[in-house]
């Protein structure tokens, strides 16, 4: 069995299938929402920046979940441009949540002001490297391969994380020219 980190006989949640246990994973679907050099997060209850999306429920595609999901949360219709990040990670201590995050992009005519839902206490376009350290591992995780992929203009500052992250740089490499005098 691969050594995923924790024991799922111990961590995930238990289904019956007939008479067979099963043990399952929740899967999160998350989604990078990019205007102008800063991404949509939300933040929740709890005082911590996340990326939108939620729950996948059964029946769905992870597609369909993220739409759903990004409108229940922000009042903003996406388009799921590409996979970027599948990954299992606790944000709460023995609860592990299998994260799959796609790029997005926004197909409301009005992007620029969502809409908060009782899931989060605001909404905010944030620039990602001043809230990278405190964002949880997965959403960093994210932001680290949309970086890779080279969705941003590259600011000296963004090269300087990644090559502090060392994630390699050599995608898509553009320097932005208002970085420079």
């Amino acid at each position: 069995m691969p050594d995923y980190g924790f024991n799922p006989r111990k961590n995930c949640d238990t289904v019956r299938d007939g008479g067979d246990r099963v043990d399952v994973l929740t899967v999160t679907v998350k989604g990078i929402l990019a205007r102008r050099g800063k991404i949509l997060f939300g933040k929740n209850p709890a005082g911590d920046w996340e990326l939108p999306g939620g729950r996948h429920e059964a029946g769905e595609s992870l597609e369909e979940t993220l739409i759903r999901e990004f409108r229940e949360e922000t009042g903003l219709s996406i388009r799921v441009e590409r996979l970027l990040d599948v990954r299992v990670a606790e944000i709460l201590p023995q609860r592990p949540l299998l994260f799959v995050t796609y790029a997005v992009d926004s197909t409301s005519a009005d992007d620029d002001s969502p809409t908060a839902s009782e899931e989060h206490t605001e909404l905010a376009w944030l620039p990602e490297t001043e809230i990278y350290d405190s964002l949880a591992e997965p959403y960093r995780a994210a932001l680290e391969a949309y970086w890779r992929q080279g969705q941003y203009r590259w600011t000296s500052e963004r090269v300087g994380r990644l090559r502090r992250l060392q994630v390699p740089i050599s995608v898509g490499l553009e320097v932005a020219a208002d970085d420079h005098p």
